[in-house]
C-alpha cells in the first residue's frame, strides 16, 4: 500500500525540483513497502532515500543560492534538520540499534506533506521570476 500520493498540489513550477519530488514520493512509497521484508532491503531502501534527499536539498539550494532568494538560511535550517534528524535514525539503524518503522515514514512523509506546500512553493514563483522553471 501507498504511503505517498503525489499530485498536481505539490508543484513548485520548477520543473528540476518537481521532478525530484515525484521521485522522492516513489523512494518513499519503495521504502514503506519494504518494511516487512530483510533488514538489509530496508537498508538500502533508506540508504537510496537519504542519498536523494542530500541531491535533491542541494539542487534545491543551489537555485536559492543563485538567485539570491530571501529565504535561503530559513529554507536550508529546515533542510539540515530533516537531515539531522533522517541521518540519526539511519545510523541507529544500522548500528542494529532501532527498527524502522511506519512511524518513521510517516513522519518524513508528514514532513513532506507540509514543506513541499508550505516551504517550496514560496521559492518556485520567485526562481520563476529570475528566469527558472
Amino acid at each position: 500500500m501507498s504511503l505517498m500520493a503525489w499530485n498536481e498540489t505539490y508543484r513548485t513550477n520548477v520543473s528540476e525540483v518537481d521532478s525530484q519530488h515525484e521521485e522522492l514520493f516513489r523512494l518513499m512509497n519503495d521504502l514503506h513497502d519494504s518494511l516487512t521484508q530483510d533488514r538489509a532491503v530496508v537498508a538500502e531502501k533508506l540508504n537510496e532515500v537519504v542519498q536523494f534527499v542530500l541531491m535533491h536539498f542541494a539542487t534545491e539550494e543551489k537555485y536559492m543560492q543563485e538567485t539570491n532568494y530571501p529565504n535561503y538560511a530559513e529554507h536550508k535550517e529546515a533542510h539540515d534538520k530533516l537531515v539531522e534528524t533522517v541521518g540519526g535514525l539511519q545510523a541507529k539503524f544500522n548500528a542494529g540499534e532501532a527498527e524502522l518503522t511506519g512511524e518513521v515514514t510517516a513522519f518524513v512523509r508528514d514532513w513532506l506533506y507540509t514543506h513541499i506546500p508550505g516551504t517550496d512553493q514560496k521559492y518556485g514563483p520567485y526562481l520563476n521570476e529570475k528566469g527558472i522553471s
